[in-house]
């Protein structure tokens, strides 16, 4: 399916909030409303659109990410081993990638006891397989998933809100409700009511109670980066520890901009993990080059992670649900 500008209009809008209504939608982008439900069901057909989810801030609903390299034994065993890390409900996104790491994962827990405990049995069970394990625990993560799909106003970005939130503010019912969401965010509010069980107009406030919270911090959709025609890049830099003090210019280059579409600070060390998006090798080349020039003094690149075929890619993991729903029973 080739893409054209108005479909690319469409993905910007729905990435960036994907309850937009196909009304507001047809008419931010010049369309009727029918041509526009066509063109959106014809996305979703295709697979270019993969899903409608929610960005959650997964540290105030009391998760940590963490991310794992893996080299393996031998490639032919790629295969075996991607098999029985999709099937983990608390892995959320998986890729291939060439280059020294043949896997990378992430996995939410909610404490470095859990942590242990799945890297246990995980390697219990796959230590024939493995030959190199590495472990990132996450300590910020901003994502900007409309800037895949054209340029994004800075000014207009939601930036995540960092206010604590009580956990206390949790009913079954918004477990649920984000349940729910994380598999289609765009369903219609009526269908959402009949389908958890309750009135419109506590839905109505219960959304806006987590979204208030910064608990869900945008709705947005995912998508077939090789039929949407990019590449995705995750360089690593190493931040120069007496320099620490311009990490925020870094940061504020990144939010705007063009081809940053996320950016995550690891809690072991001063680091940064940043995803780029290019058409091709070389446009990347061209990125990395303006990135070292501007802030070059600041850091050393300590690799770059090529993102090929993804197995599984979840924005909220279903595995959460039940842990948080456990351990509301027992509160």
């Amino acid at each position: 399916m080739k893409l054209d500008k108005k479909d690319f209009q469409i993905l910007k809008i729905l990435a960036d909030n994907c309850r937009t209504p196909t009304g507001h939608v047809a008419k931010q982008i010049g369309m009727s409303r029918e041509s526009t439900h066509y063109r959106i069901q014809r996305l979703l057909e295709k697979n270019v659109i993969t899903k409608f989810s929610i960005s959650v801030d997964i540290q105030k609903l009391g998760f940590l990410q963490h991310i794992i390299y893996l080299s393996l034994q031998r490639v032919d065993n790629l295969d075996e081993i991607t098999q029985k890390i999709v099937e983990n409900p608390l892995v959320g996104w998986t890729t291939k990638t060439p280059g020294k790491w043949d896997l990378i994962f992430d996995v939410y827990t909610q404490d470095m006891t859990q942590l242990d405990e799945f890297l246990s049995n995980f390697k219990k069970e796959m230590k024939h397989l493995i030959s190199d394990i590495e472990i990132s625990t996450q300590l910020e993560i901003k994502t900007y998933p409309s800037k895949y799909f054209g340029k994004t106003d800075s000014k207009k970005q939601k930036i995540p809100q960092k206010a604590k939130v009580d956990k206390a503010i949790l009913k079954p019912k918004d477990l649920e409700l984000l349940k729910l969401l994380s598999t289609n965010a765009r369903l219609d509010l009526r269908a959402i009511s009949k389908k958890i069980d309750i009135s419109f107009p506590t839905l109505k406030k219960r959304m806006a109670l987590l979204e208030e919270s910064g608990i869900i911090m945008n709705y947005t959709l995912l998508f077939d980066q090789e039929k949407v025609g990019i590449r995705r890049f995750y360089p690593h830099f190493n931040i120069n520890c007496d320099l620490l003090e311009e990490e925020g210019k870094f940061i504020k280059f990144l939010q705007t901009h063009t081809n940053v579409s996320s950016y995550i600070r690891p809690s072991a060390q001063p680091s940064i993990r940043v995803g780029v998006f290019a058409n091709n090798h070389l446009e990347f080349r061209k990125i990395m080059t303006d990135i070292r020039k501007k802030f070059g003094h600041m850091f050393k690149l300590d690799r770059v992670v090529i993102v090929h075929a993804e197995p599984k890619s979840k924005i909220v993991p279903e595995g959460i649900f039940p842990l948080l729903a456990k351990e509301m029973k027992f509160n």
